[in-house]
């Protein structure tokens, strides 16, 4: 496992966010609908995985890219003096804060609307019930949980980041539990 972080993932940080994120962002996706569902194993169709697996290698992607892109940015804006000197140190929580809040500000919201419109393409209707709960998670779990991402090493973010979806996908299952069967 070693290897994986500390010589694939800096030789090869897009493949290896891909990896990370259709491994862990499927398995998150399929916790979620387990709890929601009350112990279906089965939350979405077996057809459907590869598709899902799919949207979550593209999504670790572009996270990949966005997580390089809004450090880069918060370093260079901090040495242009926009920022705090303090916000141009990686690892600082300085650093960590000002990457979190200016990603989840602008970021996420698209990203979450993104991921949405994927998952109503690969099912073939539009649903959009729950964004809101979505889109206020960034608030409550994705700006404080990133702020901590960021405190990282550049190699373990965004597998944190993953793991953080499976967290969320538990969380957010059981927080739309459907209500127990009856039997009559």
């Amino acid at each position: 496992m070693s290897w994986f972080f500390f010589e694939f993932t800096p030789a090869h940080p897009y493949w290896a966010s891909l990896l990370k994120f259709l491994v862990l962002g499927t398995l998150g996706e399929w916790l979620g609908g387990v709890i929601r569902t009350r112990g279906d194993w089965k939350p979405f169709p077996p057809s459907m995985l590869p598709v899902k697996m799919a949207i979550w290698a593209l999504l670790g992607l572009l996270i990949r890219w966005i997580f390089a892109s809004f450090a880069l940015l918060v370093a260079a804006q901090a040495a242009q003096g926009l920022l705090p000197e303090a916000c141009g140190r990686a690892g600082s929580l300085a650093f960590a804060l000002a990457v979190s809040l200016q990603l989840n500000l602008m970021f996420s919201p698209l990203l979450m609307v993104l991921h949405r419109a994927l998952d109503n393409v690969s099912v073939r209707r539009w649903n959009w019930a729950g964004m809101e709960t979505a889109l206020f998670s960034i608030v409550w779990f994705w700006l404080p949980a990133h702020t901590v991402t960021f405190l990282l090493p550049e190699n373990f973010r965004v597998a944190f980041a993953a793991l953080l979806g499976v967290a969320l996908g538990a969380i957010l299952g059981y927080a739309n539990r459907a209500a127990p069967v009856k039997e009559v």
